[in-house]
């Protein structure tokens, strides 16, 4: 996880937003797994506000689609956090 925040630290400087928004994916995704889910569902949050942000910056629809193709599954993840702190066994 260390390597990504350097990753996003480097991406973030130079603005790439796809890369960024995919560093938050896999992040969120290594998080999860190692069973840090308030700093997952921290940073899919995080992840959430980058990408609808850069959403709106993008004119063109076919280029919107692609960016969204690309990080599609931080939404799934974030839904999956949001359930996971909603289980009744986990309360």
């Amino acid at each position: 996880v260390e390597n990504l925040r350097r990753a996003a630290e480097v991406y973030g400087a130079v603005g790439s937003s796809l890369q960024l928004v995919e560093i938050h994916l896999a992040a969120v995704r290594a998080l999860r797994a190692s069973g840090q889910q308030s700093d997952a569902r921290r940073l899919a949050d995080e992840g959430l506000a980058l990408l609808d942000r850069q959403r709106e910056r993008i004119a063109q629809a076919d280029a919107r689609v692609a960016f969204m193709d690309a990080v599609w599954d931080l939404y799934g993840e974030a839904i999956d956090l949001s359930l996971d702190a909603s289980a009744p066994d986990q309360a």
